[in-house]
C-alpha cells in the first residue's frame, strides 16, 4: 500500500472572486485542474462537522460539533468530563451604528487570568466555573446540561455584524442576557482600561460557541494527523491517531498508508485579500509542490483536496491528463461557492 495524502483547506476559496492580485500559485493550479472534482459526501458541513466525518463519527442532522470538549483534550490534561462550552475572549467595536467583532490582538496570560475572574463573576450565579486553556485565546465553561442553542465559530463572524452570529434557539434569549452581564462586568474593568491607555482593542465580551460532550471515540482511518489546530489535534487524540504537530510535509511520507492534513485558517479574516494570499502561496510552495513532486515519482497514490465545497482528487495517472488546461486560481473563486469557515 503506497501513501496517500488528504489537505483540508477550508479556506481556500475564501477571497471575493473580485480578488485582482498577483498570485503564484503554479503546484496548486496544476493540481486544481488535472484533479477529479466531485462534490463532498457530506455537502454543507463546516469544517468542524467534515473532521468528525473524516474521522469516522457522525452527527446527528443540525447538530453542532462539540468543539470545546474535543479542543478541551488539548488544553487540558484532566478533568474532560461532562458538558463544555467555549467562551473566547473577543472584541466588540462600534462601526456605523453596529457592533463588529474583532480577535487579532495580544494578551498575555495574566490578563487573561484577571479577565476570566471578571466572567467568572457573572457566570458564578448558573454554577459555571471557567477555565483558561493552554492557548489563552481558547476559554472553556463547563455547563449542566447541553444548551438549546445554535451558535457559530467566532472566525464566521470576526470582521463583521456580530447580530446575525449571536446565538439562536430556544434558549437564545436567556444567553443574550449572560452575554450582556459579561460585557458589563468586562467594560470598565482595570485590565481594559490598562490596554485602552496602551492602545491595545479591549477585549469586551466572550464568544460562546461549540457546546457539548465528547463523542465515542471512533477507529482512526488516517495513519497520521498533521496539523497545529486544537480541534484537529483534539479529535486524533480521541481517536488514537498518531499526531505530527508543527511539522511540514515531510511528515506525510514517513509510512505507508493514508495521512490527514488539516491546515489552520484560524485568524483568516472575510475579505483579507492580503491573508488569502499569503495562505495560498503557502500551501503553494510548502505543501502542494512538493507533494506533486512525490505522486509524480511514485511515492504517493493519491493527493486529495478537500475546500469544503468541492473534494479534488489527483492520481499519479491524472497528472498526465495534459489537454486539461491550468487556469488561474481567481477562476475558481468565481465558479465556487465559498463559505467562511474560521477555526479557533
Amino acid at each position: 500500500m503506497k501513501n496517500a495524502v488528504t489537505l483540508v483547506v477550508p479556506g481556500l476559496f475564501a477571497a471575493e472572486p473580485t480578488v485582482d492580485l498577483p498570485l503564484r500559485t503554479p503546484a496548486l493550479e496544476f493540481l486544481l485542474s488535472r484533479a477529479e472534482a466531485s462534490e463532498p459526501e457530506l455537502g454543507g458541513a463546516d469544517y468542524y462537522t467534515r473532521l468528525l466525518w473524516l474521522f469516522g463519527i457522525r452527527t446527528q442532522p443540525g447538530e453542532e460539533a462539540p468543539v470545546a470538549a474535543i479542543s478541551h483534550l488539548i488544553d487540558f490534561d484532566t478533568g474532560h468530563e461532562g458538558i463544555w462550552i467555549r467562551a473566547d475572549p473577543v472584541s466588540l467595536r462600534p462601526d456605523l451604528h453596529r457592533l463588529v467583532l474583532y480577535r487579532d490582538f495580544p494578551l498575555e496570560k495574566e490578563q487573561a487570568l484577571a479577565l476570566a475572574q471578571e466572567v467568572s463573576s457573572v457566570l458564578a450565579d448558573h454554577g459555571w466555573p471557567i477555565d483558561i486553556g493552554r492557548d489563552v485565546r481558547r476559554w472553556y465553561v463547563r455547563l449542566h446540561e447541553r444548551p438549546r442553542l445554535r451558535t457559530h465559530p467566532p472566525g464566521e463572524a470576526a470582521g463583521r455584524h456580530v447580530d446575525p452570529f449571536l446565538p439562536q434557539g430556544p434558549e437564545a434569549v436567556r444567553w443574550h442576557g449572560i452575554i450582556n452581564a459579561i460585557q458589563m462586568a468586562l467594560h470598565d474593568c482595570p485590565v481594559n482600561r490598562a490596554r485602552e491607555r496602551s492602545g491595545v482593542l479591549p477585549i469586551n465580551s466572550v464568544w460562546f460557541w461549540g457546546a457539548g460532550a465528547l463523542p465515542s471515540p471512533a477507529s482512526s482511518p488516517w495513519i497520521r494527523l498533521v496539523s497545529d489546530e486544537a480541534f484537529a489535534l483534539g479529535l486524533a487524540k480521541l481517536c488514537q491517531c498518531p499526531i505530527s504537530r508543527g511539522s511540514g510535509v515531510s511528515e506525510c511520507f514517513d509510512d505507508e498508508g493514508e495521512v490527514l492534513v488539516a491546515l489552520s485558517t484560524e485568524l483568516l479574516q472575510p475579505n483579507d485579500v492580503e491573508a488569502w494570499k499569503t495562505l495560498v502561496e503557502t500551501l503553494d510552495g510548502d505543501w502542494v509542490d512538493p507533494i506533486l513532486r512525490r505522486l509524480k515519482s511514485g511515492g504517493l497514490s493519491t493527493v486529495t483536496l478537500d475546500t469544503l465545497d468541492k473534494v479534488y482528487r489527483l492520481t499519479a495517472a491524472g497528472m498526465r491528463r495534459f489537454w486539461r488546461r491550468k487556469r488561474p486560481l481567481p477562476a475558481y473563486l468565481r465558479s465556487s461557492s465559498p463559505r467562511a469557515q474560521g477555526q479557533p
